[in-house]
């Protein structure tokens, strides 16, 4: 009861998340879920979207979570306060060299949940301020990089773009990637101080066009 009550109280309604700027942060690292595989030194990051009466929706890139469908691997979810939940994968492309394919839906058990949760940010552009938080430290309350920057588009539909984040690491795959105003994107590939990441108005197509009712952000246009 604890534990679901600490969730209610984090994932509050997307009217306040939408009004969050960086140093109210709190908030937006409420979403963040780490992802552990079990018999394997690997894992990543993942976002929560959504929630019913007994369950939780976690984004995460699907390269993070292939491993563990191939050769059967329980994967947990850590959501800030220690405890760890059992996740299953619902929907994922089988097999797919595409980067714009990297994403994966899974679920977590979690009863009496209300969600509101923060917006994701339509149409962000290059030069867009950007930051991410590192699921491994739950108890810090500041980005891991709070000077990043969206640096071009790598995809001519504008679905994938490049990023600069000194610091970021393969362990960050999954993770939700934050404007001042909300989620605009998910990284997924991890190269120095650079990288790569899927933008949210893509990946909210890919997971709608597999079931609309897991999808429960709210939704706000790009403010320069």
């Amino acid at each position: 009861m604890r534990f679901n009550a600490t969730i209610i109280a984090l994932l509050l309604a997307c009217n306040a998340m939408c009004q969050l700027k960086l140093p109210d942060n709190k908030l937006y690292k409420s979403g963040v879920v780490s992802l552990n595989l079990a018999s394997a030194n690997s894992g990543g990051s993942g976002f929560i979207i959504g929630a019913t009466e007994d369950s939780i929706y976690i984004i995460t890139a699907r390269h993070v979570v292939l491993r563990a469908k191939e050769h059967a691997l329980q994967i947990t979810a850590n959501i800030g306060d220690g405890n760890k939940l059992p996740v299953n994968i619902l929907y994922m492309k089988d097999a797919s060299d595409n980067q714009l394919d990297d994403i994966a839906l899974c679920s977590a058990p979690l009863k009496k949940v209300h969600v509101g949760s923060y917006c994701s940010v339509s149409g962000a552009e290059p030069d867009t301020e950007v930051f991410f938080f590192r699921s491994e430290a739950q108890k810090e309350r500041i980005p891991v990089v709070e000077n990043g920057t969206i640096e071009s588009w790598e995809d001519e539909n504008n679905r994938m773009f490049s990023i600069y984040l000194v610091g970021i690491s393969p362990c960050d795959s999954g993770s939700a990637l934050f404007s001042n105003d909300g989620i605009v994107g998910m990284i997924i590939k991890e190269q120095s101080s650079y990288g790569y990441a899927l933008s949210i108005d893509h990946i909210k197509d890919v997971i709608t066009s597999w079931n609309k009712k897991y999808w429960q952000l709210c939704s706000k246009p790009y403010n320069p």
